[in-house]
This record gives C-alpha cells, structure tokens and sequence, in this order.
C-alpha cells in the first residue's frame, strides 16, 4: 500500500513539472487588463508556449489558448479604451479656450445671449447687469480682449470628476496677459456625445483683485470677501 501512494506521488510530481511554464504565464498576463502592453506580451506568450507544446509531452495547451484569447480581447478593449479617453480629453481642450473666447467676444460685442449660450444652465440664471458689469470690469482693467490659451504649465495636479473639471487659462488682452481658471461642465446633448459647458470663470489678478462669473458658484466663491 506504501509504495502504491508513493508512485503515485511521483506520477503526480512528473506530470506537473511537464505543465508549461510559459502558458501558465501567458494567461496571467492576458488578465492583467489594466495595461494593454502586458496583454500583448501574454498573447506572444500563449503563442511561443504553442510551440514549445507541440510535439513534446508538455501539458497547457488550453492555458495557451487562454492565453491567447483572454490577450487578444484586453488588449483590443483596453486600446480602445485609452484611444478614446485620450480623444475626449484632447477635444475639451480644444474647445475650452475656444467657448471662453466665443462668450467674451459675445459679451463685448452686447450679444448677453451669446455670452450666457456657452455657459451652463447655472451661469446662464445670471442677469444682465451681472453679465455687463463682468465684461465692462475686463474691458477696463485690461483693455481689447484677444482670446484665451490653455495654459498647459499650470495643467499638472489639476483635480478632475466624470463631470467636471478646472482648466488653467491665460486670457490675452491688449495691455497685459491673465492668468484665470475656467471649471467646465461635461456632459452630453442631442448633437454630441460630449457637451462641453463653462460652469464658472475666474479672473486671477494679485494687483487689482480677483474677478469672478458668476458670482453665485464655486468661482465667486473663491474669492475673499474684502476682494468682491
């Protein structure tokens, strides 16, 4: 009887050591979703362990098609993923400074509708006397207004949600460039999937006081009480 569980014992140990090490691997890394360079290298290792199976007394065939499969779907998915994060990221760049410089515009040139149109429904409550005094408080501080630039050395360690965000700006007028901070709106409507609204603007200046629109929201809010 001893030496029954011992052969077999050792029948066990000698067909694992033929289990292949490289399918085994393949498939863990295949799981691995969270980085789509990890997933590729389990597919070319459920590949190479194909190889190395075939014609030998190696088990893990499976393991490798795991592998291989598991692999191909992550990393398809997890790709496309990133490739259209990194487009919707980019477009709201893109469009920020643009809705910042569209509304400004709008408000010099009187057009109150225009200017409250890029903002969000909480923005667009605001009256006309808030909406001119914003513009005419711009126009006297720092003249002729030119456009708005993301200012990309102030991006880093700007905090984010699914459906907001701060975005650092520089505001480009005729005497001097400003530094401001435009929290958007992110969400979707009938003609995009990605709707891009102002939620807020606020105006950093050292010298003159801060300056903020609306002043009922987080920006407005921002700024000291002996400052509003």
């Amino acid at each position: 009887m001893s030496e029954q569980i011992i052969d077999l014992g050792e029948q066990q140990t000698t067909l694992e050591k033929k289990r292949s090490g490289v399918a085994t691997a393949s498939l863990i890394c295949s799981l691995i979703i969270c980085c789509p360079l990890v997933t590729l290298v389990g597919v070319i290792l459920g590949i190479v362990a194909l190889f190395r199976i075939r014609g030998s007394q190696m088990t893990g065939r499976g393991l490798a098609w795991s592998g291989i499969v598991i692999g191909v779907v992550t990393t398809t998915l997890t790709t496309l993923f990133i490739v259209i994060a990194a487009n919707a990221a980019f477009k709201i760049l893109e469009q920020t400074p643009k809705l910042v410089t569209t509304a400004i515009e709008s408000g010099v040139h009187g057009d109150l509708e225009g200017f409250r149109s890029e903002f969000s429904l909480g923005a667009v409550a605001a009256n006309d006397a808030e909406v001119s005094a914003f513009i005419s408080e711009l126009a006297s501080r720092y003249g002729t207004f030119d456009e708005a630039v993301i200012d990309m050395a102030a991006m880093q360690g700007r905090e984010s949600s699914n459906q907001q965000a701060e975005i650092p700006l520089q505001l480009v007028f005729e005497t001097k460039t400003v530094p401001s901070t435009v929290v958007i709106v992110i969400g979707q409507s009938e003609e995009t999937w990605l709707d891009v609204k102002i939620q807020c603007l606020l105006i950093h200046d050292s010298e003159k006081g801060d300056l903020a629109f609306p002043l009922a929201s987080q920006c407005g809010t921002a700024i000291p009480a002996n400052e509003e």
